[in-house]
Order: structure tokens, then sequence, then C-alpha cells
């Protein structure tokens, strides 16, 4: 019995068939647990598939939104005789035995309970004490253990039999379930402190936090396989500062603007100076981003890049891609001459570099069944009035003040990206940064990461991708060439990657739009520069183990491992080659 502690909540269908209790579904729920002094407070959420039900965990520790994630198959929810005590580690999803339930009993333990007052669980017998307590509507079941004295509350219903409250636990485990909202979270202050991550995606790339786990004993590194998205660039098309240029020249020319909006007009006309013609292309910060990370790569491991080794590079055939490919592999040149890189840029490697599915073009259309709440959410978050108000004289006249604030936000975000000496985030209030970020990083979440609301359309777009790389792998393992595969994309491509191959923090599920934010940060997936590095080593008998990087910081995935953040190469695929 002395396993890791799991606290989790979990609301539940019916266990007799598939059918989800959903009317006791309202607010969330918070499982309270108390070990040895100590308190922890998580959140769960769930979603089902087929016969099996996923439960979504998510905490705060040391001020980051921690998440992960189990599933219980039918067969546990019907016939488990023991609950699962594991521990949640961040970015894991687990699947338990057909043995184990959590936080409730199975439909056989419940149904003995009601008919002999009485069950076994846990090679452990619980008699029937009380029914005097309630909880959301529903008599608990307070039993006890007369042998160490444990006690539970478990909720009297036979399609959600939840243990409400454990209390003696002899192995000092105790919990007690709260329905009522989390506190303010601490994330959102740490956002606010720093705008420029409020730029979602146009966030420059952030420096890594250079921890190096040691490779297992008798391992050494042999090939890398590496996805980029293109670093720092202009705003997409010149358009994009046009339209906002030409309502501020408009009221300019009938002298509508106030002074602070005389100011940004100056302001704008020194952007376009050096925007114009520019649009989507990667700026001098991005070509130095994609060259300090191929630095670190090649200083990392020397040994892959000796002599005249192979590379492969291969991008989408954006010009920004193939900028920072470019600027990528001279790095490497320039380190070692004596390489041999192989540079491709056209639509034959389209369907996997910049692929998006027919199920994704849909997700993303302004037609998606999903933008009508994503509409609500906008209008409650993105507040221009004020805004507006203090750079025209008559702000009525403004004909759409939440297009122009977006436009005037966009400019602002990708300041930090043309390292131009100017600035517009004096013109908002923190808060009101705030609430367009969320609204831009709830479509990001929902059109390219692992939102439920997207029924896995997304991250399954991303599938060609994964198999390239899966393949790529094998072809230079059996093969011993290329020493490095390297793909330039985009962003939403890499996002989908991500989320399919669950990487830690990147493949998190959240059913609230307002809590969407905590689950997933789109400045933190894919900032400019954004990359996946797999590192790959071998032993003397040929053994292959595996390293992801994500930003150039170690990452795990949900698969166990004892030597991790390294995992056995062909258990890996195993494990995509299942999804």
């Amino acid at each position: 019995m002395k396993k890791k502690l799991f606290i989790c909540f979990l609301l539940i269908g019916s266990l007799m068939g598939n059918v989800m209790a959903q009317d006791i579904i309202t607010n969330p729920l918070l499982f309270v647990f108390k070990l040895h002094g100590q308190t922890r407070k998580y959140q769960f959420t769930f979603n089902q598939s087929n016969d099996t039900l996923y439960l979504h965990w998510g905490i705060e520790r040391n001020t980051r939104w921690q998440s992960g994630s189990y599933a219980m198959p039918q067969e546990a929810l019907k016939t488990a005789v023991r609950l699962s005590f594991l521990q949640p580690e961040d970015g894991q999803h687990i699947c338990l035995s057909i043995q184990e339930t959590f936080a409730l009993l199975s439909a056989t333990a419940f149904q003995e309970l009601k008919s002999q007052k009485a069950f076994h669980y846990n090679q452990t017998e619980y008699q029937l004490a009380d029914t005097k307590s309630q909880a959301m509507g529903y008599s608990l079941l307070h039993v006890n253990d007369s042998v160490d004295g444990c006690e539970m509350w478990i909720m009297d219903n036979p399609d959600f039999p939840l243990i409400w409250e454990i209390q003696n636990n002899p192995l000092g485990i105790n919990w007690k379930v709260a329905p009522i909202d989390l506190p303010a979270h601490n994330l959102k202050e740490e956002i606010i402190q720093s705008p420029e991550k409020m730029g979602s995606i146009y966030y420059a790339y952030p420096t890594p936090n250079g921890i190096q786990t040691p490779v297992p004993e008798g391992y050494s590194p042999f090939y890398i396989s590496h996805y980029g998205r293109h670093g720092s660039r202009w705003m997409t098309s010149d358009e994009r500062y046009l339209e906002v240029i030409r309502v501020f020249d408009t009221f300019h020319n009938k002298s509508g603007l106030t002074d602070l909006g005389e100011d940004v007009r100056l302001r704008l006309q020194k952007v376009w100076e050096n925007a114009r013609g520019r649009g989507g292309n990667l700026t001098p910060l991005g070509e130095r981003q994609h060259k300090a990370i191929a630095k670190r790569l090649y200083q990392q491991y020397p040994h892959i890049f000796r002599d005249s080794a192979n590379i492969s590079a291969r991008s989408s055939v954006s010009v920004r891609c193939i900028m920072s490919m470019s600027a990528f592999t001279e790095q490497l040149k320039e380190l070692n001459p004596s390489l041999q890189i192989t540079r491709e840029a056209n639509q034959r490697h389209m369907d996997y570099i910049a692929y998006t599915s027919p199920e994704a073009e849909k997700l993303g259309s302004a037609s998606a069944p999903w933008r009508t709440a994503f509409h609500t959410f906008e209008e409650n978050h993105i507040h221009p009035e004020r805004l507006i108000a203090s750079l025209f004289k008559n702000p009525k006249e403004v004909r759409n003040p939440r297009e122009l604030m977006m436009g005037l936000y966009w400019i602002a975000s990708d300041m930090q990206d043309v390292e131009l000496p100017l600035s517009f985030y004096d013109l908002f209030e923190k808060e009101e940064l705030f609430g367009i970020w969320q609204s831009v990083n709830y479509r990001m979440y929902i059109c390219n990461a692992n939102a439920p609301v997207n029924q896995g359309a997304a991250p399954e777009s991303a599938k060609s991708l994964l198999k390239n790389i899966i393949e790529s792998a094998d072809r230079a393992i059996r093969e011993g060439t290329p020493c490095a595969t390297l793909r330039f994309g985009h962003d939403t491509n890499l996002i989908r990657l991500l989320a399919l191959m669950q990487v830690e923090g990147c493949s998190n599920q959240e059913t609230d739009p307002d809590r969407y934010y905590l689950a997933w940060q789109d400045f933190r997936v894919s900032p400019m520069g954004a990359n996946l590095q797999l590192i790959f080593f071998k032993n003397k008998q040929g053994e292959v183990i595996v390293k992801l990087l994500h930003n150039e910081n170690e990452v795990k995935l949900p698969i166990d491992s004892p030597i991790a953040p390294y995992y056995k190469w062909e258990t890996v695929k195993a494990f995509y080659n299942h999804l």
C-alpha cells in the first residue's frame, strides 16, 4: 500500500454504460489534500472517448501551471478492486490498469455497499456508519474501517460514487472535495508584468535555461532531428500596417486626432518607413536567433557535427523560413566548413513541413461552431473604448474600434521582433493587453493545440510530420547518415506537432475558456524561433535512446522511463505508432 499519492477529482458518467452524468457537472471541483502537514489543491476536468474516461488535472506550483491526465478504461469503472495513488507529474498522461480507480468506487463495490452495507476495497472491509452528511444534493455514505479507523464519505450516486472525503487514513493521506472556484492565479500577474509575452506568437525567442541532464553511461550522441519555426519577422503583410495608418491619416486630415493620437501617427510613420515592402520577412533578430540556436546545438554536440558529416535541411517555401534555414546552416558551416549540407525548399516536402489537413482547415474557418462562443469571449475581454477615446477627439466616428485596437496591438507586439526604438505599450492598460492576449491565446489553443473542443483535429494534422520524423530517424539509425535532419516551418505546424507528441506542457487540456490561459500559453509553446529537437544516443550494443528539447529546454513524455528525460527509441516509436 505504500505508493505515491495521486489526488484527483472526477466527474464520471454511468459506470454501467457510456452515458455521462453531465447534470452534476456545473462548477470546478477542488481536491484539498493534506499529507503530513502539507496541503495541495488540484483542479480537474474530464472528457470521454469511446470506452475510456480521461481525467485532466491542473495545479499551480512555483507560479507555473502544471497539468497532465489519467485514463480509466470502462472495465476499471465497473469492476476495479483498489484505489490508485500514482503521483501526478507535469505533462504525464497515464492509463490505469483495469484493477484501479481514482477517488471513487467501482460499480461493483458501490453495489456491494448498497446491498450489504459494507464493501471490500484495497483488501480492506469498510462498513456503513451513517448517511447524515450531504454534498451537491446527494447523501454521503459514511463508512469506516474498524481495524485502522480510516473513514470515507462516498457520494450516494450509482453513476458517480465519488469519495468526497477521507480522514484518519493509515497512510497519512487525507482529502476533501470543495466545489468552489480556484483563487486568482499568479500566472496572470507574471504575464501582466511582461507585456512582451502578451504579444502571443510574436514573443521573441527567450534564452533557454541551459539545464542538461547527464547522458546515461555508455551512450554517445549520433543523430539530431529538428523542427524549427522561423525567427522573428515583420507582420505578415504590408497591408496590416497600412490599414491602421489609413485610419490615423484620415482623422489627421480633418483635425480629429488628440495630441496622443498625433504622436501615435508619427510613430506609425516611422514604423512604416522601415516596414514598407518587408511584410512577412525575417528580421535581423530572426537571423541571429537561428544562428544562436545552431551554435548552441553545435557546441553541445560537437561529436555529431565532426568532419564532413552529412546534414539534410528542408524548409517551407515561405521566404522567412528559407532565410531561417540559411542562417542556421550558415552558422554550422562557419563552425565546421567541411560539413556537407543539402538545402531544399520546394513543394515536394510541404505535405509534412507545412501541412494543414482538411479537418484543421475546417476547424479554423470563420463558420466553425466554436467561433460563436469565441466572439462572445472577445466582446467580454476586448474593450477599446478608453483607448479610442484617448486617440480620437470624436471616438464615435471610428467605425471599427475593436479592429483598430487589435491592429495597434499587433504592431505593438511586433516591435520586439523588429528592434525599432519605438514602443506602443504606453497606449494600453495592462488589463486591456491581458484581455486581448487571452482572446488571441483562446483562438490559437482551439485551432492548433489539444483543446478538447477540437476533438483532435488540430494535433492529428501533424501526423505526416511525425511520420517523417520517425522514418528519418530510423533511416539515420539504419544507414548512419545523415547526422542531422533539419526542418524549418511555421508556428501552427510546430504547435500541432507538440500537441500530437504530447510533449510536456504542450498538450494540456482545458474545457473552461476563462482557464485556457492557465493550461496553455501560446508565447511559451511557440515564440518566434521556437523549435523541437530530438537528440539520439546509442551504446556499443546498438541500443538507441532519445531526449527531447522544446525551445532547447529538456521536456518529458508521458512514457515510463527510469532514465527520463531519456527514453528508449523503440518505446517512443511504439507509443506514437498507436496514436
